[in-house]
């Protein structure tokens, strides 16, 4: 059986999981910054200096954290991982065919 809300109840929980994605989001946004700068200052410390970017980049950071949470969350399901592939393919208009 599905639980019911009130309106209130709803809009609360809708506002409380958004302030909370939020929040995450941005933690998550100052751990990658502090760890490219962490890599930045050990990289330097070693005396090698980088010309173009580090290889610890922020880019490069967060593109490792998204391959990791994706796994985590299609945790080796092969179908689940096209189906949400596909889903972010169409949410960005992007037309996706799988083999």
């Amino acid at each position: 059986m599905e639980q019911t809300f009130t309106p209130q109840q709803e809009a609360f929980l809708s506002q409380l999981v958004e302030g909370a994605i939020e929040q995450m989001m941005s933690e998550i946004i100052t751990v990658i910054d502090q760890t490219q700068a962490k890599a930045d200052a050990e990289i330097a410390r070693e005396g090698i200096v980088i010309s173009s970017h580090s290889p610890a980049n922020s880019d490069f950071l967060t593109a490792v954290a998204l391959e990791r949470l994706f796994g985590r969350l299609h945790r080796g399901d092969l179908q689940l991982a096209q189906r949400i592939l596909t889903m972010q393919a169409k949410q960005t208009g992007i037309s996706l065919h799988v083999d």
